[in-house]
């Protein structure tokens, strides 16, 4: 699924649907997310296209669920700690 958003965004074609993406890394905790290199320590992403959260940090970040999966896999740059909103 991962490898395939590599494909589909560059190229400009639809992906999955986000309940479809949420599934992909749903339930991963810190020790699946290290695996990418990525740290959450702090944030918390809500899908506002899906039943996603990753993280349980007290910063709150409202994202498409299809952007909380690129930040999960390195693909995107996770959101600053201290950004209001």
């Amino acid at each position: 699924m991962i490898h395939g958003l590599d494909i589909t965004i560059p190229l400009g074609l639809p992906g999955p649907a986000p309940e479809v993406l949420a599934a992909t890394v749903a339930g991963s905790g810190p020790e699946g997310l290290a695996f990418f290199g990525v740290d959450l320590t702090g944030l918390r992403l809500t899908a506002d296209d899906s039943d996603l959260v990753l993280g349980d940090g007290p910063r709150d970040v409202a994202l498409s669920t299809l952007t909380i999966v690129l930040i999960a896999t390195g693909r995107h740059p996770v959101p600053a700690r201290t950004a209001v909103g």
